[in-house]
């Protein structure tokens, strides 16, 4: 995770929404046996035709290497809380059925894409809303930014609890949708969150 963000500062803040956690996460906080650790949650995904609301994230999610680093069900596990302050998108195109896990995604994202929003949720409790726009358009510019930094870094820390169902969902605008499958040219897309998730340690 970035400097901006580091263990005091994510330590203070998951003790100020304590209550949101789990029982047992918050026993190890008042045992002193509180651990964090950086950590990529990321999800990549076939997007060919969506529109609406499309599912990134949900019950129905498997942790896969290299496609998906949450944990399978769309649920964090216990004593598996995330707290994150940077979200990364990007976009590649390749063969219909080739994988998500094989896409290079370094394309330019396409506007139907870019005015989409990244909604993240547990259990009716809205984490983030924002448009996919302002997040590649991390310099405020409203332009993508260069390869690599696609990217918005947040103006508050935000948490996703343990033993709570995540879901992450796409919204697109009324009447846009994803180009269809073809050959070379089919879309996927990579959401990442640069967190500092927790753990119980074995001693205080």
């Amino acid at each position: 995770m970035d400097n901006l963000l580091g263990h005091k500062t994510a330590l203070n803040f998951i003790l100020a929404v304590a209550a949101l956690l789990s029982t047992s996460l918050q026993n190890a906080i008042n045992d002193g046996k509180l651990g964090l650790e950086p950590n990529e949650l990321f999800v990549k995904k076939q997007i060919d035709g969506a529109s609406g609301i499309v599912k990134l994230i949900d019950s129905n999610t498997k942790q896969l290497d290299g496609v998906c680093s949450f944990d399978s069900d769309g649920r964090m596990n216990q004593n598996r809380a995330a707290v994150f302050n940077r979200l990364t998108v990007h976009y590649g195109t390749g063969n219909d059925g080739a994988g998500a896990g094989t896409i290079d995604y370094s394309d330019a994202i396409p506007a139907v894409l870019l005015n989409a929003e990244i909604v993240i949720s547990q259990e009716g409790r809205q984490v983030l809303r924002r448009s996919v726009r302002s997040i590649v358009a991390g310099d405020g510019s409203g332009v993508e930014t260069k390869a690599g930094d696609q990217y918005a870094d947040l103006s508050s820390l935000r948490l996703l609890a343990d033993e709570r169902d995540v879901q992450i969902n796409l919204h697109f605008a009324t009447g846009a949708a994803m180009p269809a499958a073809g050959a070379g040219t089919t879309p996927f897309i990579y959401v990442s969150l640069d967190a500092l998730t927790t753990k119980k340690t074995a001693i205080s």
